[in-house]
């Protein structure tokens, strides 16, 4: 450990088996809190009550991460099989999680034990007795402070048995202990403060801060501060209580459960133990350090198909295993810091030696111990504020209070899991969840427990949420965080190859969920193909943000050129031979009175006109039971095969067959509305890449989306969710909504508007809280405010929990829902919630040349502002009040100097020192100044 302030000399009597007998009740606001408070950047929770493990608060940095609390640390990248079905995050021991022990029993006796102690002479040796036989609380000698005592004999060793015996329960969580707690957004870092009063001219502040260092990403740091500033005197009969007999007041604190990577508990690494005697011996009058270090390194014990073991090497100042005692000193702030640095070759091509990996290790945590501990938070602290360079980088929302501390928790939990330099994406539940066990310590072991899917918030496999629903809620503030996701694609793109080979086709195909390989992760791949849309357009949007032209052509052009070779290959070409029997299979049991089967005579379905159609169609939306995909009937019914002919690839027409829709009830369906639209979002732009990067024969990709089928029904002037859907469809989840927002897909007002009215009349209310968020943005694109109002709140009201704020999969208490063990820390439904806030309420737009905003405000708001808006290089900010817009240049460009108008209006040059100015409601265009 790393100890700031200690000078010795200095002492204070007591024992740490009676610490507990302070009084303890609950401690005011620390007045160094007051302000984040106010300004809705910490969130604060007196724990009276235990918190339920789901709802505890991430700490990470992209990087690294864990629950407080937890016992378990995650990598970013780093997987373990170890026999399972499905890859899963590699547990780290969960050093971080020390807690300190603060029993209540020594001195606080139950009633039929209690005697009063007289009055002095008494026997204060040890602490423990008076001549009474009592035994008391030695941090207050005095029997008028603390009258009711121990009876017993006037041996010390008595009391003391006594006091430990009172003691003997569990060691408090880590969550737990404090009486007030609370999660700073503003510096990244959870604390935890007890205040023990000893006196009424003496209390103790322990403070516990835990953070993971947002600079030096290897770095998970638990600091103890324990501040007896306001006890520099304290006089018992005359004498000086603290240096009396020159004994020390001393606090223990617990190893965090699991952080011994020799135990056998859930080992992800064959760990072997790296010998550090006298490897560090450094004292100053400043800091003190006891070498009292421990270094680990261990290998993955198994890798997935086509992937390879993961090297992982510790080095820490925390304890392992039991207690260690830590010194009080009146009249002092003193600082007790366990930092531990995790080092992997997961970016690596080829592994690195464990050796190496040790060395690095070292080397930080050397380098680390010779910097006063609030000089490594204090550059914590910085690096948080510089967030990515965009040293203004928040939300702003004013006047709703509830909203405010809502907004910033979501960004906070999103940051947590995402760095600029960290290539390896995100999950549903991020970085901090994803192990085997889930974070209130359920074996998700799929034999063991018999969960269908899911795990522990998905094992922490990547999915199409990283793309559409978290990408583009970092990419208005944080594009280089945007860019370190797409990277993650670019660097599986090679198994994405494979993919799409294994199954006839050009081009990639991503699985839908992948780890570390880029294969898919649960043995098998589904046809959620939109995700290869998905992916695309996240190109578009990063592009359309920041122009940078050498990404464009050295990243975006291959990862489209395969996108859209995979679509050629994907898509069936619309002929009239397109009809199909399908011979019944007897062991179904769910024909429907139209349809019937034509048990094992084969010929008698082939003499009729048969039509080949997704199970789905024939359930009218009751398909609850129904997984796979690509089952179908046969239809002997002429009539109703002529109703369904629009499930059949007309003439001339291009078209994706059975494929599985964002709605995952309905799978094995044609022309899923979002699947199709999408990739032809995807093959428009694609043109436009080609045009700008001089490309033979740009149009081709544009003549495939113009010929791509997007089913319409013209008699209710909607689209439908997909070619032959049924008429009340059991939606799960956005499917239709996405069609405006995200992928543009133009339309009449009056046609989005049914689109929309019918959606939401049949989203489930199983489902998550995306299909709000979109439906808010989509709503307010039409400037009908009271409806995006209300399907904003109805985006976080029953998803985001806890006093913390956390985001929930599906609202708690469910342990299951959508046929699963719910994701927590949910950052998918955190991403549509914070795109809801910029896109929505902000009305950002980044098109091909130019980017919009048209803000309004949220419900009971007086302002709101988009602070770091980055464009073109260009560093604006966006603020907007009842009346106005105000949009300012902070950081010019590099590439061109920006200009700002609404339609047909001036053209306003933005610069670092004026302000611009418009009435709100007006659409403003900023782009390139004219030349």
């Amino acid at each position: 450990m790393l100890v700031v302030g200690l000078q010795l000399g200095v002492a204070v009597l007591i024992s740490v088996w009676c610490l507990g007998d302070l009084h303890n009740s609950n401690v005011d606001m620390p007045p160094d809190w007051a302000d984040a408070v106010n300004a809705s950047d910490m969130l604060i929770r007196y724990p009276t009550t235990p918190l339920d493990a789901r709802l505890r608060p991430t700490i990470g940095n992209g990087a690294i991460a864990t629950l407080v609390g937890s016992d378990s640390v995650y990598m970013a990248g780093v997987y373990n099989l170890n026999g399972t079905f499905e890859p899963y995050r590699a547990r780290l021991p969960g050093l971080a999680a020390m807690s300190p022990v603060l029993p209540n029993a020594c001195g606080v006796p139950s009633p039929e034990k209690r005697i009063r102690c007289g009055s002095p002479p008494y026997e204060p040796n040890d602490g423990c007795t008076t001549a009474q036989g009592c035994c008391y609380s030695p941090f207050s000698p005095d029997p008028k402070s603390l009258p009711w005592c121990y009876a017993a004999s006037n041996t010390s060793s008595n009391c003391k048995n006594k006091c430990f015996a009172e003691q003997s329960t569990p060691t408090p969580n880590a969550n737990e202990w404090a009486d007030i707690e609370g999660l700073d957004m503003r510096r990244a870092a959870f604390f935890q403060v007890k205040q023990l009063n000893a006196s009424s001219d003496c209390s103790i502040r322990i403070e516990q801060r835990t953070y993971a260092h947002r600079n030096q990403t290897s770095l998970l740091i638990t600091d103890f501060i324990l501040d007896a500033a306001a006890c520099g005197t304290l006089h018992v009969d005359g004498s000086d209580f603290f240096n009396e007999n020159n004994r020390q007041l001393e606090l223990q604190v617990s190893a965090g459960r699991g952080a011994d990577p020799t135990e056998p508990y859930v080992q992800d690494f064959n760990w072997s133990y790296v010998s550090t005697q006298n490897v560090v011996e450094y004292s100053s009058h400043r800091v003190q350090y006891s070498s009292n270090m421990s270094v680990f390194a261990g290998t993955t014990w198994e890798c997935e198909k086509s992937g390879r073991r993961i090297n992982v090497a510790f080095a820490t100042l925390a304890p392992l295993t039991g207690r260690i005692n830590l010194t009080v000193l009146p009249g002092k702030r003193t600082v007790y810091s366990f930092p531990t640095v995790f080092i992997n070759d997961v970016d690596e091509e080829a592994p690195l030696e464990l050796t190496t990996l040790v060395a690095t290790a070292l080397d930080i945590l050397k380098k680390l111990i010779l910097t006063d501990p609030d000089v490594v938070f204090a550059n914590h602290i910085s690096a948080v504020a510089a967030d990515d360079d965009s040293s203004r980088a928040v939300l702003e929302v004013q006047g709703n209070t509830g909203l405010a501390r809502i907004v910033n928790a979501t960004l906070y939990s999103l940051r947590a899991s995402l760095a600029p330099d960290v290539e390896w994406s995100t999950s549903p539940g991020g970085l901090s969840t994803g192990g085997r066990f889930t974070a209130d310590g359920t074996d998700t072991e799929p034999w063991k427990q018999g969960y269908a899917e899911g795990g522990s918030s998905y094992y922490g496999h990547v999915f199409w949420d990283a793309d559409v629903w978290i990408l583009p809620a970092m990419l208005p503030q944080h594009p280089n965080i945007a860019r370190s996701m797409i990277a993650y694609r670019w660097r599986t793109m090679s198994a994405a190859q494979a993919n799409a080979h294994a199954e006839g086709n050009n081009g990639t195909k991503w699985a839908w969920e992948s780890a570390f390989s880029g294969v898919t992760a649960t043995g098998g791949d589904c046809q959620e193909i939109h995700l290869q849309a998905g992916i695309g357009m996240a190109l578009r949007a990063y592009f359309r943000q920041t122009h940078n032209h050498t990404w464009l052509e050295r990243t975006a052009w291959p990862m489209l050129g395969n996108i859209t070779a995979f679509f050629r290959t994907r898509v069936t070409h619309g002929t009239h031979s397109s009809w199909e029997c399908v011979r019944f299979n007897a062991s179904e049991n769910r024909a429907i009175s139209t349809c019937e089967a034509t048990g094992t005579n084969p010929a008698a379905c082939q003499q009729q006109t048969c039509l080949r159609v997704p199970r789905h169609v024939w359930t009218d939306g009751k398909n609850e039971d129904f997984h796979g995909c690509g089952n179908c009937w046969c239809c002997v019914n002429k009539t109703v095969a002529q109703s369904l002919s629009d499930a059949v690839c007309p003439p001339g027409r291009l078209c994706l067959d059975h494929v599985e829709s964002p709605n995952e009830y309905a799978s094995g369906i044609n022309n899923d509305i979002y699947t199709n639209t999408a990739f032809a979002a995807v093959l428009r732009w694609t043109s436009v890449v080609a045009g700008i990067l001089g490309k033979a024969n740009p149009n081709q990709y544009a003549m495939l989306a113009d010929q791509l089928e997007i089913p319409f029904n013209a008699a209710l002037q909607r689209h439908e969710e997909y070619s032959g859907a049924p008429k009340d469809l059991r939606i799960k989840q956005a499917t239709m909504t996405m069609v405006p927002y995200p992928v543009e897909f133009p339309m009449p007002e009056q046609v989005q508007r049914h689109d929309l009215v019918y959606e939401a009349a049949h989203i489930g209310t199983e489902g998550p809280a995306m299909t709000h968020s979109m439906l808010t943005i989509d709503w307010l694109q039409m400037q009908n405010k009271s409806a995006g109002d209300a399907e904003f709140v109805a985006s976080y009201e029953n998803n985001i929990v806890g006093p913390f704020l956390q985001w929930m999969e599906c609202p708690l208490p469910p342990d299951f829902c959508q046929g699963h063990r719910p994701a927590t820390n949910f950052l998918t439904g955190a991403g549509g919630f914070i795109q809801a806030v910029i896109n929505g309420y902000g009305g950002l737009r980044f098109n091909d040349d130019t980017m919009t905003i048209a803000p309004t405000l949220a419900l009971n708001t007086t302002r709101m502002a988009i602070h770091a808006l980055s464009y073109r290089n260009a560093i604006l900010h966006v603020a907007w009040n009842s009346a106005n817009v105000t949009v300012e240049c902070v950081e010019d460009g590099v590439s061109a100097h920006l200009c700002a108008s609404v339609s047909g209006g001036e053209q306003h040059s933005l610069s670092p020192i004026i302000a611009v100015s418009f009435p709100i409601g007006e659409t403003i265009t900023i782009a390139p100044c004219p030349h």
